[in-house]
């Protein structure tokens, strides 16, 4: 039983060592990062059987470290989107903003002078880092802080809605 807690915990652990990349090369998966403080968040919740979670949660956090927006916006809720982007004519950009909760009052990654959310303002992610995982039933909620390259850090909420469908999608802000 121990050995397999173990095992299952290194899978978690596997999830949160990348830093880039889509797929984890064999000397990522055996990384030990122990210290880490997304690793106790993740003990302490207990989620780390939920291997689909994880990857979904790694999907992320690759997508957003590697400015592959595309990729970020495949793993949100096609009608949520289709919902803000199409009818109510917001940005993409300014859609994954909300989507990561970088983008509203006392938590914005705009500076002064800029006027829009628009790539450049996204290229200030340099990295994000998840400091708690909450899960209640089909619902989760992703907190952490987003790193720019400038150094400042931005408080980070990502809501995840498993769909019996699609399973595990991001539902982004609402509004």
């Amino acid at each position: 039983m121990k050995k397999t807690l173990w095992t299952l915990l290194s899978l978690t652990l596997l999830s949160f060592a990348s830093q880039g990349g889509a797929k984890l090369d064999e000397e990522t998966k055996y990384e030990t990062i122990e210290k880490s403080s997304e690793v106790s968040k993740v003990i302490q919740m207990g989620i780390f059987e939920d291997k689909q979670l994880l990857l979904f949660i790694q999907e992320i956090k690759t997508s957003i470290t590697a400015h592959n927006w595309s990729a970020f916006i495949d793993l949100c809720s096609h009608e949520h989107y289709k919902t803000q982007v199409g009818d109510n004519r917001m940005s993409t950009t300014q859609y994954i903003a909300e989507a990561i909760g970088v983008h509203h009052q006392e938590n914005t990654i705009f500076e002064e002078g800029e006027s829009k959310i628009d790539m450049k303002v996204l290229e200030k992610i340099e990295n994000i880092k998840f400091l708690e995982i909450k899960k209640h039933y089909n619902e989760v909620k992703l907190q952490g802080v987003v790193v720019l390259k400038n150094g400042q850090t931005l408080k980070m909420t990502i809501d995840i809605l498993y769909d019996t469908q699609d399973g595990y999608i991001i539902t982004g802000a609402l509004g």
